[in-house]
């Protein structure tokens, strides 16, 4: 079903990326729906480029987060009483962004 949906969003001449595995496996697509569009798909597994990298952009990304040359953006907020509802939001695929999960204590 996703795979249709991104074909169906997707233009002519358009390309696909699907980044990890998060949502499970990608679904299987015939080469001939993306013939039919002239469209490519990939995937990203960011494990094989830390691989080849060494590491080495880690610490340039905790730099950079540090010195707020980089700052995340948090999608939403939630209350540690809140857990059941962050978990059952995650699940139904609401959250599109990064979520934060308040435990206590001064920001």
């Amino acid at each position: 079903m996703q795979s249709s949906m991104n074909l169906d969003a997707i233009a002519p001449l358009g390309h696909i990326v699907y980044l990890g595995a998060s949502a499970g496996q990608a679904p299987p697509v015939p080469p001939s729906m993306l013939i039919g569009k002239s469209c490519s798909m990939s995937g990203f597994v960011q494990y094989f480029h830390q691989a080849i990298s060494g590491g080495a952009e880690i610490a340039e990304t905790h730099k950079a987060l540090a010195a707020g040359t980089w700052r995340i953006p948090i999608e939403r907020e939630f209350d540690l009483t809140e857990v059941a509802e962050a978990h059952r939001a995650w699940e139904a695929r609401e959250l599109l962004g990064r979520s934060v999960i308040r435990v206590g204590g001064d920001l």
